[in-house]
């Protein structure tokens, strides 16, 4: 949230070698310190009022020396206004890639049209060989995502496939449905030939 802050932070100080004792400040008041490397402290903004303060640092050496860091301004804000951004960023994501899937048109285009397999591109499932689109819900591991195929429904790791692959996967797809096709209607033929054939038995001569 840039100069907001909410939750718990830790000051990390850094400085000569001869450094023996860190104070950590907030507007100018000492709220902790450390003798030992590495020099830090933790804090949370829960325990302080809310609204800009100024965040700073003053180291000690073993000669005496004081050295004073540069003070840093922060606003510290309460838990319910870091939950509303972050919902309201978590719902922007959401609504812009859904509204992304379902605003892609996922049609053949008809007489060898490119298909559009959506924002996320095509992928083609290492179970069936058939192409289509990666759902914005699949989950994203490593180089690849895990997601359900329409087809077989199997879940597998996919990848975004390249123009060529789904164009090959396509014929493939289509060709595997012409002989679907071309089998079922030589299926409803025989079935038609073989019930004109039994009803042949009972005409009269």
């Amino acid at each position: 949230l840039g100069a907001q802050m909410q939750g718990t932070f830790t000051y990390r100080v850094s400085g000569p070698a001869n450094l023996v004792r860190v104070e950590f400040l907030l507007d100018d008041q000492v709220i902790g310190e450390d003798t030992q490397p590495p020099f830090d402290f933790g804090f949370n903004t829960r325990n302080y009022a809310e609204g800009l303060h100024e965040i700073s640092a003053v180291g000690y050496t073993a000669s005496g020396e004081q050295l004073r860091s540069n003070g840093i301004g922060r606003q510290f804000v309460a838990t319910s206004t870091v939950t509303i951004v972050v919902l309201a960023v978590v719902v922007l994501v959401v609504a812009f890639r859904m509204g992304s899937y379902f605003l892609a048109r996922r049609s053949d285009g008809g007489q060898g049209g490119r298909v559009d397999y959506g924002f996320l591109g095509g992928a083609v499932c290492p179970n069936c060989g058939r192409p289509f689109g990666v759902h914005w819900w699949s989950l994203r591991l490593g180089l690849g995502r895990y997601d359900r195929c329409p087809h077989c429904r199997k879940w597998n790791m996919v990848q975004r496939a390249s123009t060529d692959a789904l164009a090959a996967a396509e014929l493939t797809d289509s060709a595997r449905g012409d002989d679907k096709d071309a089998s079922e209607e030589a299926a409803r033929e025989e079935e038609s030939l073989r019930r004109r054939i039994e009803d042949s038995r009972y005409d009269e001569g």
